[in-house]
C-alpha cells in the first residue's frame, strides 16, 4: 500500500504513479488508496483511522493480499498518519514491512518549525500545508483564506502535478481574508502568535502525529529514509522515531541521506558515496515484504 503524500492529484499524481509503476515492475502488487483530505492538502487526525480501515480491508481480501499482510510506504506528514494507523491494535499484525520517507514523528515540534522557522529554513509549500491544516481550527471556516492558501501551495508545484484551478482563481476574495492570508504567509511573529498561540484548538492533531505513542504492538521491520537538509520535516524526527522503535525491539534501519530532499531525489556529486546505504535500505524493505 503506497500512501500518496500531500499532493492535490492524490493517487493520480504522476510522481506517485511513477513510483508505483517502478515498484510494480519488480513483481510487487501496488495499491494506492486515494485519501481525500490528504489530496486536499490537509492533515486531519481522523484520517489515521481511515487508513487503518483501508489496511484491514485490503489485508482481508484474499485476492489482493493472499497472506493477509502487506507492506506500507509513504512520505512526510502522510507517513506519520500511516504509521499511526499501522500501530492500531486491529492492524499492527497486518504490516509486514514499512518504508517511510521524511516521516513526521512529533506534531508539536513539526508545527513549531513550520510556523516559526526562518524563511530560508522552511520549505514554503510545507508551511502552507501547515497553515491550511491549522487555520480552520484557529479561525473557523474562512473559505477565501482556505482557497488562497490552497492556490499559493499549488503555485509551488510542477505544472504536471496541478489540477485545473481556473474557476478557483476567478472567484472574488473578501479583503479581510486576503489581508489575513498575506499576514499569515509573510509575518512570522504574527503567524506564531495567531497559530501557535491557539495550539489548544489543534491538540488532537498534535496527538495523532505523536507517532511514538500510537505504535502499540507494531513490530514490522521498518526503513526510515530522510533527507539531511529536509526543510519540511527535520531529519531529527526520523532519528527520534528510530530510537523509539529500537527500544521497542523493532528491526529498524535509518538512513539520513544527502541524496534526497523532502522525498525528492537529489544527486550532488559529493553525496554519491551515500548511494549504497540508500539502495541497501530500500532493498531491506523489499526483502521483508511477504
Amino acid at each position: 500500500m503506497l500512501g500518496h503524500g500531500l499532493v492535490p492529484m492524490g493517487a493520480e499524481d504522476p510522481r506517485v504513479l511513477g513510483i508505483a509503476h517502478r515498484m510494480a515492475s519488480t513483481g510487487v502488487r501496488v495499491l494506492i488508496p486515494h485519501i481525500p483530505n490528504v489530496a486536499a492538502l490537509r492533515i486531519v487526525s481522523q484520517d489515521a483511522d481511515l487508513i487503518a480501515e483501508l489496511i484491514q480491508v485490503v489485508a482481508d481480501d484474499s485476492e489482493l493480499c493472499p497472506n493477509g499482510r502487506l507492506g506500507m510506504m509513504s512520505a512526510s506528514l502522510s507517513a506519520g498518519l500511516c504509521l499511526a494507523a499501522s500501530g492500531k491494535p486491529n492492524v499492527a499484525h497486518r504490516i509486514s514491512a514499512s518504508l517511510m520517507v521524511g516521516t513526521c514523528t512529533e506534531g508539536k515540534s513539526l508545527f513549531q518549525f513550520l510556523m516559526g522557522g526562518t524563511e530560508g529554513a522552511v520549505d514554503p509549500y510545507g508551511r502552507l500545508i501547515g497553515l491550511r491544516s491549522l487555520a480552520p481550527r484557529v479561525y473557523g471556516t474562512q473559505n477565501d483564506l482556505d482557497r488562497l492558501l490552497y492556490l499559493a501551495a499549488l503555485d509551488l508545484l510542477p505544472s504536471e502535478a496541478v489540477p485545473d484551478t481556473g474557476d478557483l482563481r476567478k472567484m472574488p476574495t473578501d479583503p479581510d481574508q486576503k489581508e489575513l492570508f498575506e499576514r499569515l504567509s509573510s509575518d512570522t511573529d504574527f503567524r506564531v502568535k495567531e497559530i501557535l498561540g491557539s495550539s489548544d484548538s489543534f491538540q488532537d492533531l498534535v496527538e495523532e502525529l505523536d507517532v511514538a505513542s500510537h505504535l502499540g504492538s507494531y513490530r514490522a521491520p521498518t526503513t526510515l529514509l530522510h533527507g539531511d537538509n529536509d526543510k519540511v520535516v527535520s531529519p531529527d524526527q526520523s532519528r527520534i522515531l528510530y530510537k523509539h522503535l529500537k527500544r521497542k525491539g523493532v528491526d529498524c534501519r535509518l538512513v539520513i541521506s544527502p541524496l534526497i530532499t523532502h522525498g525528492q531525489a537529489h544527486f550532488p556529486l559529493f553525496g554519491l558515496m551515500g548511494l549504497p546505504a540508500l539502495v541497501n535500505s530500500v532493498a531491506y524493505f523489499f526483502r521483508n515484504l511477504e
